[in-house]
């Protein structure tokens, strides 16, 4: 996905970006939400799977075997069931990718979240790091969670432990506003 910068960025971009993370534009069922928004048949599918079952136990009587009538109507209800599925399953799969091209745009080329690794408790994010650095994968809800974290802790305290950590940077930030 990405190879990681040899050179640590500058402190206060790393905090700026750091606060201008939206979390809603993180939350996929939010992005869902947005996506299918005056398109959502939820509300369609219970009544339409009982007319279509009706429908199938009408016929039954109709041709002498209500049994048959309810096992097509059945079959019927679960084909339509089954559709609808594929298409709600297209709508979670856009709402996902959405949700990834933005966490793409955060990281960027140069990584965003790995530089505040030492911030985080080692322990919980483990899984999240390896896979972000390793397999280029990123899992959304440690992601969250992660920003989450970062955001709630005092800037200033951030912005001390990360000059501590990157110091070369803060030096290179110090000298160039000189020239």
């Amino acid at each position: 996905m990405r190879s990681k910068q040899q050179t640590p960025p500058n402190v206060h971009e790393l905090l700026a970006k750091l606060a201008a993370v939206e979390l809603p534009r993180l939350d996929v069922q939010q992005q869902l939400i947005q996506l299918r928004s005056g398109k959502d048949l939820n509300f369609f599918i219970i009544p339409v799977t009982v007319l279509i079952l009706l429908a199938g136990v009408a016929i039954g009587l109709n041709l002498g075997s209500m049994i048959w009538g309810f096992v097509g109507g059945s079959a019927l209800a679960l084909l339509v069931g089954y559709a609808y599925h594929l298409w709600d399953v297209q709508w979670q799969k856009a709402a996902t990718d959405q949700v990834l091209a933005y966490i793409n745009e955060l990281e960027g080329e140069q990584g965003f979240l790995p530089w505040f690794k030492p911030l985080l408790a080692k322990q919980n994010y483990r899984r999240l790091f390896y896979k972000l650095s390793k397999q280029g994968q990123v899992e959304i809800d440690d992601y969250i969670r992660a920003i989450k974290r970062l955001q709630q802790k005092d800037p200033s305290f951030l912005m001390t432990q990360l000059q501590r950590l990157y110091p070369e940077a803060s030096e290179a930030r110090n000298s160039q506003p000189n020239a």
